[in-house]
């Protein structure tokens, strides 16, 4: 009996220990926050955003996250403007992501992405940023392919 409950405690111990330093990994990324205006026909929103800019901060993404702020989202650089794929491995919440050129415009769309998917989402043209929002935020803004993106990484300004 004194073995059985030695080993649980192993288990449990080590169950600890590894949740503890996986965890530890992801809270190692810290992501800079800043603000976007999204313009769409009718409206200007301005929304809370993180940005990933390294590797790492890309890599995680909105990983792990359990829910998002109605106005907010996460914008990804890429520079040089590059053909861009995305997935939801390990995203808890269904996103929207918003596929930006160069110069601010939204050149595609892939609404209401699967949680969990590891199924790709592909940019259909080069791209310097992806914003990811929660999803059904684009249908509810009315955001449309054509719309603009207002940030310092796009070099534009408001009109």
């Amino acid at each position: 009996m004194n073995l059985f409950f030695r080993e649980r405690k192993l288990v449990l111990l080590s169950f600890i220990f590894f949740f503890f330093i996986t965890n530890s990994a992801i809270a190692l990324v810290v992501f800079e926050k800043d603000k976007v205006t999204l313009q769409t026909s009718t409206t200007k929103i301005n929304l809370d955003i993180e940005l990933a800019l390294t590797a790492e901060q890309k890599e995680q993404g909105l990983m792990f996250r359990t829910k998002l702020a109605a106005d907010s989202g996460m914008l990804f650089i890429f520079q040089p403007a590059q053909f861009v794929q995305m997935w939801m491995k390990n995203t808890y919440i269904p996103l929207d992501m918003l596929f930006i050129d160069n110069q601010g415009k939204i050149v595609s769309i892939a609404e209401r992405r699967v949680p969990l998917s590891t199924q790709i989402t592909s940019s259909t043209e080069p791209v310097m940023a992806v914003l990811e929002l929660n999803g059904g935020v684009v249908e509810k803004l009315g955001v449309k392919k054509g719309d603009m993106i207002y940030h310092r990484f796009f070099n534009n300004v408001l009109p």
